[in-house]
């Protein structure tokens, strides 16, 4: 128990003596991608409802600067009204076409990030 405390306190003490975390952390995600020799492939999610944020672009070009492949994945997809789904798509398709819309609600959706991961890991 005292065990389980200690590592608990010790981490809120690391996060609580970094000024900013998030800063930190963004410091240290290049670094581990450009070392991470073996990488074959990112999954990058984000929420369908909203433009892609800034550290998902960020994320995105930093993959593509490194020449690690990835793929997309734009949550929450039944959220959206039928045209705003063709407008993401259409957008997507002319940007970056290697994308998936996701939904936990679709079956479909489900399989088919379930099926991608199963070709990553069988290669």
């Amino acid at each position: 128990m005292w065990e389980r405390l200690y590592r608990r306190f010790s981490r809120l003490w690391i996060l609580k003596s970094v000024k900013n975390p998030k800063k930190e952390w963004f410091k240290e995600i290049p670094q581990y991608f450009e070392k991470r020799e073996n990488l074959e492939h990112v999954i990058l999610f984000t929420d369908a409802r909203h433009p892609m944020r800034d550290q998902d672009v960020g994320m995105a070009e930093m993959l593509f600067d490194l020449n690690i492949p990835f793929k997309i994945v734009l949550t929450k997809s039944d959220k959206l009204k039928d045209k705003d789904k063709q407008q993401l798509v259409k957008s997507f398709e002319e940007i970056y076409p290697e994308f998936m819309l996701f939904s936990i609600d679709d079956k479909e959706s489900i399989a088919s990030l379930g099926k991608f991961i199963n070709g990553l890991l069988s290669n």
